[in-house]
């Protein structure tokens, strides 16, 4: 719907049969941002609180788990959206929120030595058994190793 027809539709009407041409100009220069531009900014504050609950929620999950865009958008019920992730007041929160695997695993790390300070395992394989986590860059590997030389 244009701008001139909201204001006078019967001028409308005229100006769209004898002068078309300043109508366009018209409604280029007078175009109605409102109801879109608000809706779009009412969504993107409801799906950024839904993403940072979802990553709140998968962080505090009992079994670490990377938090990656896909498993972000399904947590927060956005997957069907179609919600994209190249949209700069997006890509700066999916930024702040995903990890990387490296990220991901020095944090699933962390998590499991804190878990198993009690009930230390002995050996990188008992470890491995104990959290799931088989993977290891050559610095997490190091990192094991010497947390598992270190006194209880």
């Amino acid at each position: 719907m244009t701008r001139a027809f909201k204001d006078s539709p019967a001028v409308f009407l005229k100006l769209s049969m004898y002068d078309s041409d300043w109508l366009k100009v018209f409604n280029q220069r007078h175009k109605d941002r409102g109801y879109g531009a608000r809706s779009s900014e009412k969504w993107l504050v409801k799906a950024n609180a839904s993403l940072k609950s979802a990553n709140a929620s998968l962080l505090a999950l009992d079994i670490p788990v990377q938090i990656t865009w896909t498993k972000l958008t399904e947590v927060a019920g956005l997957k069907s959206s179609g919600i994209s992730a190249n949209r700069p007041e997006i890509a700066a929160l999916r930024k702040k929120l995903c990890e990387s695997v490296t990220e991901f695993r020095d944090r699933a790390l962390n998590i499991w030595f804190s878990r198993l300070a009690n009930n230390r395992p002995k050996t990188p394989a008992q470890f491995v058994e104990m959290s799931g986590l088989r993977k290891l860059s050559p610095a997490q590997t190091m990192r094991l190793e010497a947390w598992l030389k270190r006194p209880s």
